[in-house]
């Protein structure tokens, strides 16, 4: 597919039921939703940008950032083709830092507003389970139960000590 038209129908309406999915969301808890990536400037930027500069000589994806970071990053990492997680170390890094996530659970345990909302103590099983070992399975767990519900239980903290 030449890329023009593949920027065509990344952007195409029904493309894709996620910005509705976000809109009905948001609508249920009286939030605006907005998508930057859609702001007419970033959009008349993408669509004007040449093809040659778009996919590269063998259609290589990511080209325009890769041309951009020439000299800048070493070939080994700009050329890079693989794909996967992007956060495949964050198990190591908050142990890492395992006395700050430790405060900020403890912050969230304490909070009502986060224990009526947030599954706390599956946070805390999961955090000890990282403790013992890092698995892929709880790896996973780290991404997608302990960050965040560690971001939204510190801001229902904030909310709470602003009221």
């Amino acid at each position: 597919m030449p890329a023009r038209t593949q920027r065509y129908a990344i952007i195409k309406p029904g493309s894709s039921f996620l910005g509705s999915l976000w809109a009905e969301n948001g609508a249920a808890y009286g939030m605006e939703v907005r998508d930057a990536t859609f702001d007419k400037r970033v959009m008349e930027f993408t669509l004007s940008v040449p093809d040659r500069e778009f996919r590269g000589p063998q259609g290589e994806d990511r080209w325009l950032i890769r041309r951009a970071m020439q000299g800048l990053l070493p070939d080994q990492v700009r050329l890079n083709r693989r794909r996967g997680r992007q956060a495949g170390d964050l198990s190591q890094r908050l142990l890492d830092s395992s006395a700050e996530v430790e405060a900020a659970l403890a912050e969230v345990e304490a909070c009502p507003l986060a224990q009526a909302y947030l599954a706390v103590n599956r946070m805390r099983k999961v955090w000890n389970s990282v403790q013992k070992e890092v698995n892929v399975q709880n790896a996973n767990r780290t991404v997608t139960i302990l960050t965040r519900g560690l971001m939204a239980g510190l801001y229902l903290v904030d909310l709470e000590k602003a009221s």
